[in-house]
């Protein structure tokens, strides 16, 4: 359990290690590391959250989701395995924060630059929920979603379905008559770009990106993984659309 405080801004990191397609994706060894421990210090770097926060559910096996959290420095929120919306509610009572950033474990690549070039368009807006992924431009596997608390406590009060407690914001998005969201788009469309985790085959991705920036895995930025991509053709991963979101960010 944590102590109650009060935040402007949270950045949750969701994360639980069944996985259905690649189970513990989150703590296979990169560069001497759980990968789930290098994006966690990638997301302690972001400037702007006053915390971050890890949101797992209360199954053993995923003690050791609490540990990384431990290694890196944060606190753990632990919930239900299924019902990942309740596991924000709960950081939310907990923290009193005004604003959250939700992050999923199966984005290992997590840009922090990104982050708060769009948490400064968030407090731009006048929006309840402003994500990269309404529309899609950016690989998948950088995506990020802020959004306010009065926005998650409204939907608490709404009749969600398993899918939109699964899911966690869905019921934000898809209820446009409620909320106002907003789209971050990137100046070039890369969505078909695939940097998530959810296969054997982005786990091989993902250990030859961090494999190339060996030595600062806390520093490559979305220019340097582009570059790299760049000069390295073959190792580029590429998706039409029909795999991006079809499980991997789910009940993390």
């Amino acid at each position: 359990m944590v102590d109650s405080k009060n935040f402007e801004c949270l950045a949750v990191i969701q994360a639980r290690t069944s996985s259905k397609r690649l189970p513990g994706k989150v703590l296979q060894q990169v560069n001497g590391r759980p990968i789930l421990e290098w994006q966690t210090m990638r997301v302690v770097q972001t400037l702007g959250p006053s915390q971050v926060v890890m949101a797992t559910s209360q199954e053993v096996a995923d003690d050791e989701v609490e540990r990384i959290a431990d290694r890196c420095g944060i606190p753990t929120v632990r919930g239900s395995l299924d019902n990942v919306f309740s596991r924000f509610v709960e950081v939310a009572n907990l923290y009193s924060p005004k604003t959250i950033i939700r992050i999923t474990g199966d984005c290992p690549l997590y840009m922090p630059r990104l982050c708060e070039v769009m948490l400064g368009e968030f407090n731009l807006k006048d929006v309840d929920y402003l994500s990269n992924t309404l529309t899609p431009t950016f690989p998948d596997g950088c995506d990020i979603e802020i959004f306010s608390t009065i926005a998650l406590k409204k939907l608490e009060r709404e009749k969600l379905t398993p899918l939109e407690l699964e899911h966690v914001t869905l019921g934000m998005y898809s209820r446009s008559t409620k909320f106002k969201c907003a789209n971050f788009s990137n100046e070039t469309d890369e969505s078909s770009h695939r940097w998530t985790l959810d296969t054997a085959d982005d786990l091989e991705f993902v250990t030859r990106v961090y494999g190339n920036f060996a030595g600062s895995e806390l520093t490559f930025t979305y220019q340097d993984v582009m570059k790299f991509l760049r000069e390295n053709p073959v190792l580029a991963r590429y998706d039409d659309g029909s795999m991006r979101n079809s499980g991997s960010k789910s009940a993390q």
